[in-house]
């Protein structure tokens, strides 16, 4: 199972950042319909493009539980903590680099964002391969691994006005 999941998250990382990319024009091609605005990001701040790399990642988690990760102890919370780190990762990286630079560069941008999807599957291979969270329940691990969810489906609809 542990191989499975190494290669799963090699996998993971070209799956992830090839959806994040698209997911980055997906709101404009359609015509910025707010249900799709959930999911993809409705402006060009760093915390929208948070989820260029948090909802392909839970896709790809669930399609991954679904096949393998079921059987494996803690995998769930792995690929939480694995997300979250990447998550933080984003802005911290952007405002470290633009605080040198005075300025946002696009290259820059792009670089960030699959340093953090690399970031975030070895985080959670790392912890998987070592049976770091073994112990701890999936149940627990899907609960956590939804809950940016629905901080972003707030954010976003305060931004939209709905709330």
């Amino acid at each position: 199972m542990k191989e499975k999941a190494f290669w799963s998250s090699i996998i993971g990382f070209f799956v992830v950042g090839l959806l994040g990319t698209v997911f980055h024009f997906v709101y404009e091609l359609t015509g910025d319909n707010a249900i799709v605005g959930l999911f993809v990001p409705i402006s060009e701040s760093v915390w929208e493009h948070l989820k260029l790399l948090y909802f392909p990642y839970l896709l790809y988690c669930m399609a991954e539980w679904a096949v393998y990760g079921r059987h494996i102890g803690g995998f769930l919370f792995s690929r939480w903590a694995g997300v979250l780190c990447g998550l933080i990762s984003i802005p911290v990286l952007f405002l470290i680099y633009t605080s040198i630079t005075g300025k946002p560069i696009v290259c820059i941008d792009i670089l960030i964002f699959f340093i953090s999807v690399a970031l975030s599957f070895w985080v959670s291979l790392k912890r998987i391969l070592t049976n770091k969270d073994q112990h701890r329940k999936n149940s627990i691990g899907m609960i956590l691994l939804f809950m940016p969810a629905a901080v972003f489906a707030i954010v976003t609809l305060y931004s939209y006005g709905a709330i």
